[in-house]
Formats: C-alpha cells, sequence, structure tokens
C-alpha cells in the first residue's frame, strides 16, 4: 500500500466516523438533540428526587425535634395529606416514629434514601437504641410535595 491509499483509507474512516456519531445525535420535533433532552429529563429527575428527600428529611427533622424538646413547631398540614393525618389520629401508636414509647432521638442518624418504588422513599433513624425504618409515599402538591403513606411493615 502506498501512502496515496493510506491516505485514502484514513479519510474514508474519518467520514464514516462523523456520519456515525452524527446519527446518535438527531434532532427531535422540538430541535433539541435527542440526547440533550434524555440528559435533561434525568437531572429533572435528578434534582425532583433531591428535592422530594429534602421535604421528607425536613418533615422528620422538625417533627423529631419537637418531640425531643417537647415543642410543637410542625405543622401536619404542611407535610402530610388531610387522609394520612385521619389516620395517624386514629391510631393508638405513633405510626410517624413507629413507637408508643420513645427515648431522644439522635438527629444524625436520621437518613433518607430513594428505593426502587417510584415515590416512596425509606426512613431511617435510632430509638432507644434501635434501627427504626419507614416507607415514605410522597407526591407532588403545587409546587411542594405532600407525604400520603407511611409504611413500618414492609420489611
Amino acid at each position: 500500500m502506498g501512502i496515496n491509499t493510506d491516505f485514502k483509507l484514513l479519510v474514508i474512516s474519518f467520514f464514516a466516523f462523523f456520519i456515525i456519531s452524527c446519527k446518535g445525535n438527531q434532532k427531535n420535533d422540538n430541535g433539541h438533540s435527542d440526547d440533550t433532552s434524555i440528559v435533561k429529563k434525568e437531572l429533572k429527575d435528578q434534582f425532583s428526587k433531591t428535592d422530594q428527600i429534602d421535604f421528607i428529611k425536613s418533615f422528620y427533622t422538625k417533627y423529631l425535634r419537637d418531640l425531643n424538646e417537647h415543642t410543637n413547631t410542625c405543622v401536619f398540614r404542611e407535610y402530610l395529606s388531610e387522609e394520612l393525618i385521619n389516620v395517624l389520629n386514629k391510631l393508638d401508636y405513633n405510626a410517624i416514629i413507629d413507637a408508643q414509647d420513645y427515648g431522644k432521638f439522635d438527629l444524625n442518624t436520621l437518613k433518607v434514601l430513594k428505593t426502587k418504588k417510584i415515590d416512596i422513599y425509606r426512613v431511617s433513624f435510632i430509638n432507644m437504641n434501635k434501627e427504626v425504618l419507614t416507607d415514605v409515599k410522597i407526591v407532588s402538591r403545587g409546587n411542594s410535595y405532600i407525604i400520603t403513606e407511611l409504611t413500618n411493615d414492609l420489611f
């Protein structure tokens, strides 16, 4: 093979690579690259999950702090659905912390993690030297969220 043939193969390879890479980045109906819209959706979903985790963490932080300090600053209607509040009021135990008795809560042990289920998060913290696990279902409400279910028996 001569230099001229090597050069032709290089040019053909370059164009083939260019054509293949352009096909992977086609435009959709909105004029945006499909890859870009996929990335934007993934980022939006990630921010949404982060916001949901922050919302749940805010609720549990306020609620556990209220129990620790015997205050009443956590407003349920800001965090919980009316249906959930009604259910909680009928129970003979505290389903939010899954206990009738409780000690001081170490807020540093509070964790909120996403589960594989849509809009379900796992809350964990230590109560009386025992890890408490609660699954929390959250849905959008306007520009915020609301907790609609608390489940302690899925484990």
